[in-house]
């Protein structure tokens, strides 16, 4: 279907992309296994980079939206609000998990505050991973980010529990 044909079915530019966001987030989901938490074998560290990982992936397969959408997000208040529920969904679902790791005694996190903490993490993820230079650098070396990211969140939920090369 030709560009023009596919924006006929939507009311809205916002609509549209709303849709392809929506679509971004079932793919981080399935490939995080709807944020299934953390098994028996495996360890934090497997954990945080499956996690890092899988939301590595979604944004380098949706990289012209969601950069176009973070560049945007400043001056669009529509915009803004689409990233702001989509960004508020996943973390919803992260607090849940690093909760019940809590409340099994097997996460041991830098703050009391986990909603602050799990979205202070989410928000970094998103802004690297869709290649903000103020995180990345001149470089934009993404699988560099990739790996500060994976320690970022292995120290701050399980106080670094066990090493990433594990």
């Amino acid at each position: 279907m030709a560009r023009s044909g596919f924006y006929f079915y939507f009311d809205s530019k916002y609509a549209v992309l709303a849709q392809i966001l929506a679509e971004a987030t079932h793919e981080l989901e399935e490939l995080t296994q709807y944020f299934a938490p953390r098994g028996n074998d495996e360890s934090p560290a497997a954990f945080a980079k499956r996690m890092v990982g899988s939301a590595a992936a979604v944004y380098a397969h949706n990289d012209p939206v969601v950069r176009a959408c973070n560049v945007a997000r400043n001056t669009d208040a529509e915009i803004r609000e689409i990233l702001d529920a989509q960004m508020s969904t996943v973390i919803d679902q992260i607090v849940a998990v690093v909760q019940d790791e809590i409340a099994a005694g097997t996460a041991h996190p830098i703050s009391d505050d986990i909603p602050a903490l799990v979205r202070t993490l989410g928000v970094t993820t998103a802004l690297m991973l869709s290649g903000d230079t103020s995180y990345l650098g001149p470089d934009r070396d993404v699988q560099r980010g990739v790996r500060v990211l994976e320690a970022l969140w292995l120290n701050a939920l399980w106080g670094g529990a066990d090493t990433l090369d594990g």
